[in-house]
């Protein structure tokens, strides 16, 4: 699967789950509604694939962090789908991850934490 694939998987899935509609998140993302509508029908090709900009809007438009986006479209690229549980066990482990950041730990410890986490 390729990550515009799962780009696509990820919007339908999160429109579907939320309600909204391809105009509601352009709207929200500062994104055309056509353009949208590649991304769900998979119709991005590496030649007009997301750029790193329009990847960060999409993320704002769906209330997600950039490296929340990022790690759903790798859980997808490696499962093949996505839940609607990933989306958020994606948030907490960030938000947590934030949290320990926070509090002076070593990469090495933020590691096994996030690794133990991540596993749960």
């Amino acid at each position: 699967m390729t990550r515009n694939e799962a780009l696509g998987i990820i919007v339908s899935n999160y429109l579907n789950t939320t309600g909204k509609t391809q105009s509601d998140l352009a709207k929200s993302g500062n994104i055309t509604r056509s353009y949208i509508n590649k991304i769900v029908l998979r119709r991005l090709t590496s030649k007009n694939g997301v750029s790193s900009t329009m990847f960060s809007k999409l993320a704002q438009a769906m209330n997600l962090q950039v490296q929340e986006l990022e790690d759903l479209v790798n859980i997808c690229m490696e499962k093949g789908v996505i839940e609607f549980n990933d989306i958020n066990n994606t948030k907490t482990i960030n938000e947590i991850i934030d949290l320990l950041k926070n509090k002076n730990l070593s990469n090495e410890q933020l590691m096994k934490t996030y690794n133990f986490i991540k596993d749960l």
